[in-house]
């Protein structure tokens, strides 16, 4: 049974990949190249298994950062210090001679559905920052939610494993809902906003 349980969380059975992420990846791939996109996550080994299965590995080559493989996590500083300069290091051609590092961490985005962990951490660490939030769990998108709420990343999380992807998606797909939080981190309902900041 164990054994079962574990190959059922290897792939599709048990996870899936929204379709906007999907969209993003390939929209990446084929209008900006030269974008080197990479996974940063706290999770354990079986995730390249996972990844493989869903079909989305071949997007990351050579740019994923798990945190039993490192031996940090989010939201740590020095992760993020460690995946720019581990980018850096495969790919020098990303930084121009007028880019100092403070320069080119302007360039640099992180999208995450977690406060804590991926929002602020990465802000912290002076990168663009998105939180996606697709059922507005967090709040932003109604300002007396937002004010009034204290969510905490326990509930949170456990309203990601409770939540039923296929209902999250028909809610969030068509909409529109962009919130700029300051001049590098904003707040999504869905990823095919973020296509837009590409223009």
């Amino acid at each position: 049974m164990v054994e079962s349980i574990l190959k059922r969380f290897e792939g599709k059975q048990a996870y899936g990949v929204y379709p906007d992420v999907l969209e993003l990846l390939q929209f990446l791939r084929e209008t900006h190249p030269e974008t080197a996109i990479a996974i940063i996550s706290n999770t354990d080994p079986n995730v390249y298994m996972l990844l493989e299965n869903l079909d989305i590995l071949k997007y990351f080559k050579n740019f994923t950062y798990f945190s039993y493989e490192i031996e940090m996590s989010k939201p740590n500083p020095k992760l993020f210090e460690y995946v720019l300069d581990d980018i850096l290091k495969k790919r020098p051609d990303l930084i121009s001679e007028n880019d100092t590092l403070i320069t080119f961490k302007k360039q640099c985005w992180h999208i995450g559905d977690e406060i804590k962990n991926d929002f602020q951490a990465a802000e912290k660490v002076g990168w663009n920052s998105i939180l996606i939030d697709r059922t507005n769990a967090h709040g932003y998108f109604n300002e007396e939610i937002k004010t009034n709420a204290n969510f905490s990343e326990y509930y949170l999380s456990v309203q990601k494993v409770d939540q039923n992807m296929g209902k999250i998606w028909q809610l969030c797909k068509d909409q529109k809902d962009v919130v700029q939080i300051d001049s590098h981190s904003y707040v999504l309902s869905n990823l095919s906003s973020f296509k837009n900041f590409f223009s």
